[in-house]
């Protein structure tokens, strides 16, 4: 996120997920339903051809298109190492088990449950890079 958001987010006076909610709406109801998706073990095209090709489950992907605003932000949230693991610990508590969350391919969005090595998670990357939102596989 640029530097005045940033500001505005990290110094709510109400604490950072105000701000976040305030100054970046509709991130956290996003991840919301991505960590959501991944604990009920939904799936979606894209999620499930990235799985095809891994060959295993234990993670959950949502493609995002490069004109959607709030994958926008969501990638520059998640990219802030602090607000990923205040998120993170956030959604842990909240659903009582570990939550991972990522950016993954463009604009994507992973979740998972932190167990996974880092050769996986690799290959789910590579995976999700080279498929479509459809779930067919990119020329």
């Amino acid at each position: 996120m640029d530097c005045s958001t940033a500001r505005l987010v990290w110094n709510h006076p109400e604490g950072f997920f105000a701000g976040l909610n305030e100054h970046l709406p509709g991130v956290m109801e996003r991840l919301e339903g991505v960590v959501q998706a991944f604990v009920d073990g939904e799936t979606n095209p894209f999620d499930e051809a990235v799985r095809a090709e891994v060959g295993m489950g234990g993670f959950f992907t949502a493609h995002a298109e490069d004109d959607d605003p709030v994958a926008e932000l969501i990638h520059d949230v998640l990219g802030d190492i602090v607000a990923r693991d205040m998120i993170e610990r956030f959604f842990s508590e909240r659903y009582k088990q570990p939550i991972r969350l990522a950016n993954i391919c463009c604009k994507g969005c992973y979740c998972d449950n932190g167990e996974l090595d880092s050769d996986t998670v690799l290959r789910i990357q590579l995976a999700a890079v080279n498929t479509e939102p459809d779930g067919t596989r990119a020329v």
